[in-house]
């Protein structure tokens, strides 16, 4: 179950579960590859491998996120920028995903921001997501 980590703080989100029966390689792959990433995330999803940009939607609601993986480290991590193109006042945001083989699966951890003293609601709403579709991530890889 991802909970949000003692590290967290209001300007950083911090959450980490330990994915049970996953190899940190496959964890990473199903963040950067087009075909993988829609199994648990988004509807449609396309990425350029030579930029790293990538556009992830979901038709019915609307919404695109776009942005730019900026580092890809297969099995350690990926780090990639964040926006919404309903929301464009909103900062780009960054997150940072970890990878780490543990006893039995693999130890996650999604680090997400920066905040603004403002952006509660925000930051409330991306551990509401994260939790679900890390969950739904779960399904998928182990």
């Amino acid at each position: 179950m991802l909970r949000e980590a003692a590290t967290s703080t209001p300007a950083r989100l911090v959450m980490e579960t330990v994915l049970a029966g996953a190899e940190p390689a496959v964890v990473t792959d199903h963040l950067t590859d087009p075909e993988l990433v829609v199994t648990w995330w988004p509807v449609q999803a396309t990425i350029d491998a030579a930029t790293g940009d990538y556009e992830f939607s979901w038709p019915d609601q609307e919404s695109t996120l776009r942005g730019r993986f900026t580092t890809r480290d297969r099995g350690r991590r990926v780090r990639f920028t964040w926006h919404w193109d309903h929301e464009p006042l909103h900062p780009v945001r960054t997150v940072l995903v970890t990878t780490g083989a543990v006893e039995g699966g693999t130890h996650l951890t999604i680090t997400h921001g920066d905040y603004g003293p403002d952006d509660d609601e925000e930051r409330r709403s991306h551990l509401e997501g994260w939790t679900h579709f890390v969950g739904r991530l779960t399904e998928q890889i182990t």
